[in-house]
């Protein structure tokens, strides 16, 4: 009886029912979906756990090694990772939109369940799904503390969730300037008590401190490398417009127009339309310093689908649009699969390539490559350590490792055709090539002078 009590009032509403049905799906295809080079590469980071590191903050590590007693299953090693992405949609429609009526919660359900990025995105381990997941807990709970201003409760979650948040992504840091705008424009300053200040600024320091403790003692790398990342650069219009048109067709142009049409711009009392707007003027201000990638606004998708929900009144109108909005995303992914991938640089045929070219170099041992995409996939296939050689591309974590530096007589470098030796390696060693292998990739024999 307990369970059958804890089954309905989970499953109470449709759009839970299919929140479930869909869940069980997304395992089954992630657990079956060869890892991309990236996955590949935080998982290296779950064998060689940091307080952070220089490409991400750690959370995404310490998924991976939730599922490292799962790991040997095919690609099971990132189902913690796909679960909590799939969270995520719960807590907007269980919690956040918890006033709307079944029937807008369903819609709210079905389109985040089908957007390329917050739908389709989690089922690939990246640093963006605890990110989203944690940045929405963060919305809920900042509601919350409004919501019950003599309770200390909320502030410490929000704190929690933006500390967590953190060590997930920087750009969780981007929440308390929407949050402090929003209190001004909306006038809900006025009732907060210290406790509202004090403890997420606390708690939120003491669950990000792993990520401050690195950078400190790393010369604060990883943040300069995210700054550099982004900005910096002479602005280019094309960055601008890339943005724009990429934007608009993730936010979907039809979407758009009722956003514009019922002016949802001017409701300063939703703290949604408010961080919508904050990050937007954002990421849009990014893009004139440099190349702004389309996943970074990922956290404004949301409160923009919150927003609109209640004005998708028009049955006829909502199937054609719920129609090609989730046809567009299904072609973007088929699109994806079913692209040429001559190279292993086309993201979802990298795998197999990146399989072929390990059984190709067996027999050259040791082996170094050329990039943490190689290196980590080989190691992930060998279950044992492959290093990225060090100066051979940009830097990454490989880079801080001791084994990235040889210390044979003999190795072996694997490297694309373009690349070229890093001169720092053809002052001690003398190389030769003695392989060609697909996908233009050779190998060279490094004999120490």
């Amino acid at each position: 009886m307990p369970l059958a009590n804890l089954s309905k009032s989970l499953i109470n509403e449709s759009w839970q029912k299919d929140w479930f049905l869909l869940l069980f799906i997304k395992l089954g295809v992630a657990t079956f979906l060869p890892f991309f080079s990236d996955e590949a590469y935080y998982w290296v980071w779950s064998q060689n756990l940091k307080l952070s590191y220089f490409d991400h903050p750690p959370f995404i590590s310490w998924l991976f090694l939730a599922g490292n007693p799962i790991e040997n299953f095919y690609f099971a090693g990132r189902l913690p990772t796909v679960l909590m992405g799939h969270l995520t949609i719960w807590i907007w429609c269980a919690f956040i939109a918890k006033d709307f009526p079944p029937s807008n919660k369903r819609k709210l359900f079905w389109i985040l369940s089908v957007h390329t990025l917050v739908g389709f995105g989690s089922l690939v381990a990246n640093p963006d799904v605890p990110f989203l997941f944690f940045w929405s807990l963060s919305v809920l709970f900042f509601i919350k503390s409004l919501e019950k201003i003599d309770s200390k409760v909320w502030p410490i979650l929000l704190g929690i969730s933006l500390g967590l948040g953190f060590c997930s992504k920087y750009l969780l840091a981007l929440f308390a300037p929407a949050a402090l705008f929003y209190l001004f424009i909306s006038g809900n300053w006025r009732k907060l008590k210290w406790a509202h200040l004090v403890l997420p600024v606390f708690f939120g320091a003491l669950f990000s401190a792993p990520v401050w403790i690195w950078n400190y003692n790393s010369d604060w790398a990883s943040f300069k490398f995210q700054i550099d990342h982004g900005l910096g650069k002479t602005w280019n219009l094309k960055w601008t417009s890339d943005f724009l048109l990429g934007t608009a067709f993730l936010l979907f142009p039809p979407f758009i127009y009722i956003y514009f049409k019922n002016k949802l711009y001017k409701s300063s009392a939703d703290f949604n339309s408010i961080l919508f707007s904050v990050l937007m003027v954002f990421f849009i201000y990014t893009t004139t310093g440099g190349d702004t990638e389309l996943n970074w606004p990922l956290a404004l998708y949301p409160s923009f689908f919150m927003m609109l929900v209640p004005y998708l009144d028009k049955p006829l109108y909502n199937k054609i649009y719920f129609g090609i909005f989730g046809g567009l995303g299904c072609i973007l992914i088929l699109f994806a699969m079913i692209s040429p991938g001559r190279t292993p640089h086309s993201r979802l045929t990298e795998g197999g390539l990146y399989k072929k070219l390990y059984l190709r170099s067996e027999n050259y041992s040791p082996l170094y490559t050329s990039t943490y995409q190689s290196a980590s996939y080989f190691w992930f296939l060998a279950k044992k350590p492959f290093y990225k050689l060090r100066f051979s591309s940009r830097i990454d974590e490989f880079d801080n490792m001791s084994g990235s530096l040889p210390e044979e007589e003999i190795f072996y470098f694997l490297k694309e055709q373009y690349q070229v030796i890093p001169r720092q390696h053809l002052e001690t060693y003398r190389f030769e090539k003695v392989a060609d292998l697909d996908h233009n990739f050779e190998i060279y024999k490094a004999i120490k002078k």
